[in-house]
């Protein structure tokens, strides 16, 4: 397999820049070449020289002598062997964690629209295999490997000089065909690890469904065992079904390639018996010409091997390498001069001509999108399902890219900010929130420095959480869930909703963002809210997204969202004025509480 070298010199630069802290990782590896290429010899060497002082000589001791050399260089070397190999996998398994990490760290920061396109869901699948098939470190098994053979063959030449060089050419050829079987073999495994990534990714998400407690109740009430065992089932078969095709071709490759080396075998032996008869060679020199082919036939498949095997393995490592060094989507646009932001003072929030579609979509979200939200005013986001008014928050808070048009912040494009201080300034609620399997203090402050516990105290007390903290055992450190603690415990989603309310509010950004935040509560508890509102709101600029329009009535200004664009803004009695999708919608919902 052809590799270009310029990409090939890339990926090594890539592997040492992994081990760049930890040098003495390559001396570890060069002192275990070192004794791979000694080893063999011993094996041939040694054996000769005794069988040769017990039969030729007559000479017991002599004997004695190497088979105690012998067993001492051996054991010798193995225990370093094996001590190196252990310091080895260390660093190896070290190298994987460190890998793991990065790969977990590429995940969080990467464009958030991404996690919507398959393409890059098989990316960071094949990413993944890399990193747990040990791709890293059997690239550099395979380049050690063909290091160790080229030393090892150039000095078992010296040893089958003895041999007829056209018993030497038999043996290339047979060993040459074997590699190819295995190249073939492996080749095989490549292409059903590449071809398989859709339907192992497919599996993997069933498996977890399955393992999944969150999903136990949806299970046992629509009894969806035997629908989700037969999904599994189904994709577990095209699993196999896909391996027994790709590796059909191969079968009788391998069979004939055993079949040569054991036809290599019977000739070898065939042919030394005749020089051992004809008194050409001792018996020491027949056991070691053995072994020496052997090891020549063992080191020259290695080698042709490992060339297979980094032909393969670089293309995994591109797949990681390339991942690793994808763009995240929470860079600003010029890193040397970015933009400072007043996070104290409420901003002007604009959108000009915004033009957005998720990644391998035709249809566009947002087609033309141009607004402007003034300092301090408080807009209501309302539309069906589906009209892209939680999408034009994402663009806001730079999660999405848009396509087309900018987005200003105080008159400056949102890139131009650095974003880790540009999302200081959000707080934010999403109407598929996420509580963390930590403690309820953890999930309100994180390793947050913005308020106290008195400010923590304020807000429970505000979305009327005191009472249920009071309640629990370990209150604010009582955990959630049971992933931590056997002790952890499980709020109501009515509960859970306050919760990644209280944590927007403590983090008292000076733009407030609550997208359908009292969809899980309870219609006195939604009053709560609306009642405290006014206190949440004040000195922000804030945007409510809700389906509920009796919330719209504190807020200055109401956008209706429709297939993308507003197609209607004004205030609650404005709108109800003009008699249009707004006041529809509005009259609908009135309805439902007569």
């Amino acid at each position: 397999m052809i590799i270009k070298a310029k990409k090939l010199i890339n990926q090594l630069k890539f592997i040492l820049s992994l081990y760049k802290k930890d040098k003495s990782f390559f001396v570890l590896i060069s002192l275990k070449m070192v004794l791979d290429i000694i080893n063999p010899f011993i094996i041939i060497y040694f054996p000769k020289k005794t069988i040769d002082a017990l039969v030729e000589y007559k000479n017991f001791k002599l004997a004695l002598y190497w088979i105690i050399a012998m067993v001492v260089s051996t054991l010798i070397i193995s225990f370093l062997n094996l001590l190196l190999s252990y310091y080895i996998n260390t660093k190896n398994k070290k190298l994987t964690h460190n890998l793991i990490r990065m790969i977990c760290e590429k995940s969080m920061t990467i464009n958030y629209s991404m996690i919507e396109s398959a393409t890059y869901l098989d990316t960071i699948q094949n990413a993944k295999t890399a990193v747990e098939e040990m791709t890293i470190q059997k690239m550099i098994s395979a380049f050690t490997d063909i290091i160790i053979g080229i030393f090892v063959i150039s000095g078992l030449v010296f040893i089958l000089t003895k041999l007829n060089i056209a018993v030497v050419l038999i043996l290339m050829i047979i060993v040459i065909a074997n590699a190819y079987a295995n190249a073939k073999s492996r080749q095989a495994d490549y292409k059903f690890s590449i071809s398989t990534k859709t339907v192992s990714r497919k599996t993997s998400y069933i498996y977890n469904l399955m393992m999944d407690f969150s999903y136990g109740k949806e299970v046992r009430l629509f009894q969806l065992d035997n629908f989700i065992l037969n999904k599994y089932k189904k994709t577990r078969d095209e699993f196999y079904n896909m391996r027994k095709s790709l590796a059909k071709p191969y079968v009788g490759v391998s069979m004939v390639a055993s079949i040569a080396g054991f036809i290599q075998r019977i000739m070898l032996y065939c042919y030394m018996a005749l020089q051992y008869i004809g008194n050409l060679i001792t018996i020491g020199d027949f056991s070691m010409l053995i072994a020496a082919a052997e090891q020549f036939t063992n080191q020259l498949t290695s080698i042709i091997s490992s060339i297979t095997e980094i032909g393969i393995q670089h293309k995994y490592i591109d797949y990681l390498h390339s991942y690793l060094i994808s763009e995240s989507g929470n860079n600003s646009k010029h890193k040397n001069n970015v933009k400072q932001l007043n996070k104290e003072v409420s901003p002007e929030i604009k959108f000009e001509n915004v033009w957005f579609r998720y990644p391998e979509q035709e249809n566009y979200i947002l087609s033309n999108l141009s607004f402007t939200i003034k300092k301090d005013e408080k807009i209501a986001i309302v539309g069906e399902n589906g009209a892209g008014k939680t999408t034009m928050i994402k663009l806001l808070l730079r999660l999405c890219k848009p396509e087309k048009g900018q987005i200003l912040l105080d008159g400056v494009n949102i890139n131009e900010y650095d974003f880790k201080e540009y999302v200081k300034i959000f707080s934010t609620v999403f109407q598929d929130y996420s509580i963390f399997s930590l403690t309820m203090k953890d999930n309100i402050i994180f390793d947050s420095p913005n308020g106290t516990m008195s400010d923590i105290d304020s807000i429970l007390s505000q979305l009327g959480l005191t009472r249920k903290v009071a309640d629990l055992p370990n209150g604010m450190d009582s955990f959630m869930f049971k992933n931590y603690s056997a002790d952890g415990i499980e709020l109501s989603l009515g509960e859970q909703q306050k919760l990644a309310l209280a944590r927007a509010l403590y983090k008292n950004g000076s733009v407030l963002i609550m997208d359908e935040p009292t969809s899980a509560l309870s219609p006195t508890a939604e009053e709560q809210i609306y009642i405290h509102m006014s206190d949440f709101a004040q000195g922000k600029t804030t945007i409510f997204v809700s389906h509920r329009l009796a919330s719209t009535k504190f807020c200055d200004r109401i956008f209706v969202f429709k297939e993308g664009k507003i197609v209607e803004e004004g205030s609650h009695s404005e709108l109800i004025s003009k008699s249009g999708v707004y006041a529809e919608l509005f009259n609908m919902q009135a309805e439902l509480y007569k």
